[in-house]
């Protein structure tokens, strides 16, 4: 009887961890490999970057203005599918909240003043092991006498399917629970 019990307890007990959701928000400024962002394919340095915007279960994390190291150098151009893990690391706050990018594409707009927006899809995670899907968008403006360019990124949670694994988890649970209350009353 307690065997079933301690089993269902470690069951419920697994599900604990948090799902980070939210939206985060960062500027500053990058150094590109050409000029000029309509021609640009990387980003070989950042500078000034900082949090601009943040909400959600990540807000525990960090607070406007808290400084962000960027993996450099950063070939955005064409997209990849090689991963970068992680992608920003290193809040002021010393949460541990990173940010590893999965895939992206980057659409030049030569219409103007040329700039790259590149959009992908990411995993967000802290050093307990709590990790969020999200997607993310990156934005990098000329002109082409600014260097570095002047740079955003922002990342906002998405829901990803589970695969029935809470379901899984809470039928064992329950009939854990269940076998339990009939070795009571038996």
């Amino acid at each position: 009887m307690a065997g079933v019990a301690a089993v269902a307890l470690s069951m419920v007990q697994s599900t604990q961890a948090i799902t980070l959701t939210g939206n985060i928000g960062f500027t500053g400024l990058a150094t590109l490999n050409t000029a000029s962002a309509g021609t640009a394919t990387t980003i070989t340095s950042y500078s000034g970057t900082q949090v601009q915007g943040i909400s959600g279960v990540i807000a525990g994390y960090a607070a406007n203005n808290d400084n962000v190291t960027f993996t450099t150098p950063w070939t955005f151009y064409p997209g990849s599918a090689v991963p970068i893990t992680p992608f920003w690391t290193d809040i002021t706050s010393g949460t541990g909240l990173t940010f590893s990018l999965s895939s992206w594409t980057a659409v030049r707009d030569l219409v103007g003043s040329p700039s790259v927006k590149i959009v992908g899809i990411g995993t967000m995670s802290d050093t307990a092991g709590d990790t969020g899907a999200f997607d993310f968008v990156v934005t990098l403006q000329d002109p082409a006498a600014q260097a570095p360019q002047q740079f955003s990124f922002s990342a906002s949670s998405h829901n990803v399917p589970d695969g029935g694994t809470t379901a899984l988890l809470l039928g064992a649970a329950l009939t854990g629970l269940f076998l339990l209350r009939k070795q009571v009353l038996a």
